[in-house]
């Protein structure tokens, strides 16, 4: 009888060997990996919402620049306006008053190019082209 409870003993040492504890271990293995994932889903969570929010951001910041450019376009087309008015006052010779607006163009052309390149609008080079003497 107690050899057959010592037998006991042993194959029931034997299966926690080698059955329960490798279940244990991967049953921690598996928590682990679990908690992992959770974590991870976490994190692309955030950097989902961080790239939604620098997205936002980059949009905002393109409305921005190219508000900035219609602004200064629009002050340059005022000026141009204003320079070009018959009230306003012109050398009388034709031959000067046509050197001074070419002239006039050429600076407006390039004021009108460097404030699209810096706000991060394109100009627009057949336009620009076209109004170059």
């Amino acid at each position: 009888d107690s050899a057959l409870q010592q037998r006991l003993r042993v194959a029931e040492s034997e299966i926690d060997e080698l059955v329960l504890e490798p279940l244990l271990q991967r049953s921690e293995q598996l928590e682990r990996a679990e908690a992992y994932a959770e974590a991870a889903a976490a994190d692309r969570a955030a950097a989902e919402a961080t790239l939604a929010k620098t997205r936002t951001k980059q949009a905002l910041l393109d409305v921005a620049r190219k508000q900035a450019a219609q602004l200064c376009l629009a002050n340059l087309a005022a000026e141009m306006r204003e320079a070009l008015s018959p009230s306003r006052a012109t050398p009388r010779n034709a031959a000067a008053r046509v050197q001074q607006l070419e002239a006039q163009l050429r600076c407006w052309t390039s004021s009108a190019s460097m404030a699209a390149t810096e706000n991060g609008v394109e100009p627009d080079d057949a336009r620009i082209s076209a109004v170059r003497p």
